[in-house]
């Protein structure tokens, strides 16, 4: 959202984010869709900057440490069955697995929704699309992207639902757009009891809104065509 203007001081809130990075998986894929050099350079220097320091502050061991935990911590995962990691999860990986699917199906699954994903999300920044409708099929293509989210990751989902209830609210909701927002806003309550009877709505409702951001990105750039061609008539 900050790209836009502050090229560098967006570049350096993209490297904090590292602190989280499953959440800023589609930052790159923006930047780069919009040719913002200077963010992807700065947020870059941000992250090696924060992980020097960390470094200094603290040694190797941490690092270490961590990735030496990534193996085992994806091994336990993957072999959950039920549990509060389950629970919690609204990621379309969790989901498929939750649905019994195999893991490895449910990892082609999870590869083939983020692909699609991406792909989607470079297309749209490629293009002068409304600010705001942007960053919201950002923020919900993150909650599709990443294989690893939780409920109270879902507060990005939340503000998505926020801009385009704001832009329905000035330009007209499309048919059955509203029960998806409804539905999307209330993933986190919803969902873990879902889960616990086998299954798990949140990524699909995800699923669902993103269409419905993109069919509204489509719609409002059709209108501001005719627009155009009736003002250049005139």
């Amino acid at each position: 959202a900050l790209s836009a203007r502050h090229h560098s001081a967006a570049g350096g809130l993209f490297g904090i984010l590292t602190f989280k990075p499953h959440l800023g998986i589609l930052l790159p894929v923006a930047c780069l869709a919009e040719r913002r050099w200077t963010a992807i350079a700065v947020a870059a220097a941000t992250a090696l900057v924060l992980g020097g320091a960390s470094i200094a502050v603290f040694g190797l061991d941490g690092w270490t440490a961590y990735f030496n935990f990534l193996g085992p911590l994806s091994r336990a995962i993957e072999a959950e069955t039920s549990g509060s990691f389950i629970s919690y999860s609204v990621s379309a990986l969790m989901a498929a697995k939750v649905a019994g699917l195999p893991m490895a199906l449910a990892y082609v699954v999870q590869g083939a929704l983020s692909v699609a994903v991406i792909a989607a999300v470079y297309r749209v920044f490629r293009r002068p699309v409304d600010a705001s409708l942007r960053l919201a099929l950002l923020l919900v293509g993150v909650s599709l992207t990443t294989p690893y989210l939780f409920v109270y990751d879902l507060l990005i989902v939340a503000v998505a639902v926020i801009l385009v209830a704001r832009d329905g609210m000035t330009n007209r909701f499309l048919p059955y757009e509203m029960p998806v927002l409804v539905a999307a806003w209330i993933v986190p309550i919803a969902d873990k009891s879902l889960v616990e009877q086998g299954f798990a709505m949140g990524p699909w409702v995800h699923a669902l809104l993103f269409a419905f951001i993109l069919w509204r990105i489509r719609v409002r750039a059709g209108g501001a065509a005719v627009a155009a061609g009736l003002q250049g008539a005139r």
